[in-house]
């Protein structure tokens, strides 16, 4: 229930998709419950791969092409969908580096671009674990919160937003 104090906060989330998989899954479970207690959010979801989502959501669904008409808080996922959130209008880029897959032996990223992706002066950073954030400051010296999310839980996402907007 929204309290009169509370100011409503639009939020979008940039994912790769909604199909069955561990962060789609987890992430439309985790907001679909938070969305039918709280009222302060505005949510809605940008995906780069338009495809049925693994359990409904009760929010909106859009393709990343759109993003270009979305002025208000974006939270990227991944590499792939911070390139198409720092398209967008909005200054309020936040990147949750939810796995690091330039780690990965199969890396499509060379060391160079990202150093650019990591060091953007607009995008506000924050990791799963204290060891991605300990790996993203050696290996790139970039700005990253000390507040992790273990899980893509969107209470524990707004109240960094919040805690970080404030």
């Amino acid at each position: 229930m929204k309290k009169n104090d509370d100011k409503i906060i639009s939020v979008g989330i940039v994912i790769e998709d909604l199909m069955a998989n561990q962060k789609a899954v987890e992430f439309i479970s985790q907001a679909n419950d938070f969305l039918s207690k709280d009222a302060d959010i505005d949510l809605c979801v940008f995906t780069l791969n338009v495809a049925p989502p693994a359990i409904k959501p009760n929010f909106p669904v859009l393709h990343s092409r759109d993003l270009h008409s979305f002025q208000d808080i974006i939270v990227a996922t991944s590499l792939e969908t911070l390139q198409a959130a720092v398209q967008s209008n909005t200054s309020d880029v936040f990147h949750y580096i939810y796995y690091p897959e330039f780690l990965s032996h199969n890396a499509i990223y060379k060391h160079d671009q990202l150093q650019k992706w990591f060091t953007r002066p607009n995008v506000t950073r924050f990791a799963r674990s204290m060891d991605y954030v300990d790996v993203l400051r050696e290996e790139f010296d970039c700005d990253i919160l000390d507040e992790v999310l273990p899980s893509f839980k969107l209470e524990d996402l707004m109240r960094i937003i919040k805690g970080h907007m404030s």
